[in-house]
């Protein structure tokens, strides 16, 4: 197993190869679903798309070329002054673990680096996040605000769904049909029991 971290200027096929190989290392992800309170029914999971993934590992730069170095070594201080510099300009990389599925474009999250012995050996943790683009034909062409008649069952989160691809503008959608003291005759979670004129705003 290798780790290769990857930037598009940096003039390396493969990118900076870590020396030494952390112990372990963990990738997590979840999903951004919504707990919603229903009256009639109860707790209910309004399903949303997944949320970014993120990888954190721990190791360290050595002094020295040890016999267990996946590389030669450059001086530990000029790896930490790279990463340190990707990470305060957001750049964004490919991190790959050869040997696994993990092939991530992602940016550095947080670096936390120092020396705990006098062996010269730098330690250090790494955290990094995914980087997802947004395509144009995904993104809301929804400009201008219109109205919608609601249908019997239909609550402002799944209005925000049928408008804008998820139930991220329920209150928007409730906040632009609050009265002039800024207040909605209807719950976030409110089930329409029969045909109301709404105004669905611009985002």
């Amino acid at each position: 197993m290798d780790i290769f971290l990857k930037f598009s200027d940096d003039g390396m096929a493969e990118g900076m190869k870590f020396p030494i190989l952390p112990s372990s290392f963990r990738i997590k992800g979840g999903m951004n679903n919504t707990e919603v309170n229903v009256n009639s029914v109860g707790t209910i999971n309004l399903l949303g798309k997944r949320g970014l993934f993120e990888i954190e590992f721990e190791s360290f730069f050595p002094k020295q070329n040890y016999s267990f170095c996946k590389c030669a070594p450059l001086a530990p201080y000029s790896y930490c002054g790279a990463l340190q510099e990707r990470m305060h300009k957001n750049d964004i990389g490919v991190l790959t673990i050869t040997g696994t599925n993990i092939s991530l474009k992602c940016t550095i999250q947080s670096f936390e680096y120092g020396e705990e012995d006098n062996s010269g050996d730098v330690y250090y943790s790494i955290a990094f996040k995914e980087y997802r683009e947004i395509s144009a034909s995904r993104v809301s062409k929804k400009t201008t605000k219109t109205t919608y008649k609601t249908k019997k069952g239909d609550t402002f989160y799944t209005i925000s769904r049928k408008f804008y691809g998820n139930s991220a503008y329920a209150k928007d959608i409730q906040k632009a049909n609050a009265n002039k003291k800024g207040k909605c005759k209807y719950k976030l979670s409110y089930k329409f029991k029969k045909k109301v004129k709404i105004i669905i705003p611009a985002v």
